[in-house]
């Protein structure tokens, strides 16, 4: 059983942004590519959540959910229950500006509590950037199990604690082609 186990998420179906957002490119890489880089530093493996198989090029394993239309919760449940690990780094892959060293902070808070989750300074949970311990897979199976698919609602179940995201363009979030734009038009600014 590995330590960390990180889960990036790559599973959405982009009907807002009109083609596979993940692949979608972003600088030099596609933007799951910075959610696999984010995390690589920080975990024993890594692991993608999508259930097509568009991701085979990047040389690590595709878990495909094992409920149907369930949105990321199911994903996690997935990679969870397939690769045992003690903690789990949660990365949505279309939050591409996010970094390490924000999953350093959650993993240093993870003591007394099931998750740490990114927030922005509103307090608005982000909870596809987050490391749960392996014991709140029975809350996600729960939860999936009454068709209940909100990953905000499970945060309501477990202990968790809340890491700040001072600079929110960090937890950017790309559903559009504009969104993307924008994020690029940030990126060229710095």
């Amino acid at each position: 059983m590995a330590l960390i186990t990180g889960i990036v998420l790559a599973g959405g179906k982009s009907n807002r942004f009109g083609s596979d957002k993940a692949l979608a490119v972003y600088g030099e890489l596609q933007l799951i590519e910075y959610s696999i880089h984010v995390l690589q530093p920080l975990c024993e493996q890594i692991v993608i959540s999508a259930n097509s198989n568009n991701y085979k090029h990047l040389g690590y394993n595709v878990v495909k959910d094992n409920y149907s239309n369930a949105g990321p919760l199911a994903g996690i449940e997935a990679c969870m229950k397939m690769f045992p690990s003690e903690i789990y780094l949660v990365a949505s892959c279309d939050i591409p500006l996010i970094n390490s060293s924000i999953y350093r902070k959650m993993i240093q808070s993870m003591k007394g509590v099931q998750a740490a989750v990114a927030c922005n300074k509103n307090g608005q949970a982000e909870p596809l950037i987050a490391v749960y311990a392996a014991d709140v897979y029975q809350t996600i199976k729960d939860h999936l199990e009454k068709g209940i698919y909100k990953a905000n609602l499970i945060l309501e179940k477990i202990r968790c604690n809340y890491i700040t995201v001072d600079d929110e363009v960090l937890l950017r979030n790309i559903n559009t082609l504009e969104q993307l734009e924008q994020i690029r038009e940030l990126k060229n600014k710095a």
